[in-house]
């Protein structure tokens, strides 16, 4: 014999004396006054999970990172504010920054977002200036250090340490024909097909330029002058 799993009404309720409906006479009526109730929801605030679910979908954070702005709710109001001074762009990396990063930093040293040492300002600046490629992200966890702990302004920083990034093609290429000539073994295999050579010599540039060149064009340079040998 075959069963089914089948859910059938037993009984109802609605229709029996002692489940009858009826306004309480010891309750005054209650008349809604619409100033009011514009006020009780001006005071709503958002659900943890509703909250959790906007962050992912807006921002296209992680919900990973969107849990850490639920469960912190002045760095989540951090994080908003950052993108939002930003024009939108670049939520993600803003996440990333603020999580890892700062967060990190913030729970190394038992310090809150109040007691920091630089503005809004200055980590927006620090982040366009790792998106504009100026500055490596090595360097900018450099630049935040100095900002964390000193306050200083991180353009300030870059210049004071020289951390700029070389995006000149002359200075460029001078360093990746001393790589290309130093490391004959590696080019002979790029040519036989082994393209991860193509990383070690790009590593020998960024050597030679003490981090200061820009890897995606270091990159681009190297496998140009590999395929015109």
């Amino acid at each position: 014999m075959m069963w089914q799993a089948v859910t059938e009404t037993m009984r109802t309720k609605e229709d029996a004396h002692d489940y009858r409906y009826f306004p309480c006479p010891d309750l005054m009526p209650f008349l809604v006054d619409e100033q009011w109730l514009a006020d009780i929801q001006s005071r709503v605030v958002e659900l943890p999970l509703a909250r959790k679910r906007r962050l992912v979908s807006e921002y296209g954070v992680s919900v990973g990172d969107a849990e850490v702005f639920v469960t912190d709710l002045p760095l989540g109001n951090y994080f908003q504010d950052i993108v939002s001074a930003a024009g939108g762009k670049n939520p993600k990396t803003i996440a990333n920054w603020i999580v890892n990063t700062l967060r990190g930093h913030m729970t190394e040293h038992n310090s809150t977002l109040d007691q920091l040492k630089f503005s809004q300002e200055d980590f927006l600046e620090l982040l366009n200036l790792v998106d504009s490629g100026r500055i490596s992200r090595n360097a900018g966890l450099e630049v935040f250090e100095e900002m964390f702990h000193l306050g200083t302004k991180p353009g300030q920083v870059v210049e004071q340490k020289g951390l700029a990034q070389v995006s000149d093609s002359s200075a460029l290429e001078a360093w990746c024909d001393q790589a290309i000539a130093a490391n004959p073994k590696s080019v002979e295999d790029f040519m036989n097909g082994k393209s991860a050579s193509l990383n070690f010599l790009k590593g020998q540039v960024m050597k030679l330029s003490q981090g200061k060149a820009n890897p995606s064009v270091v990159g681009a340079l190297l496998e140009q002058k590999l395929k015109s040998l």
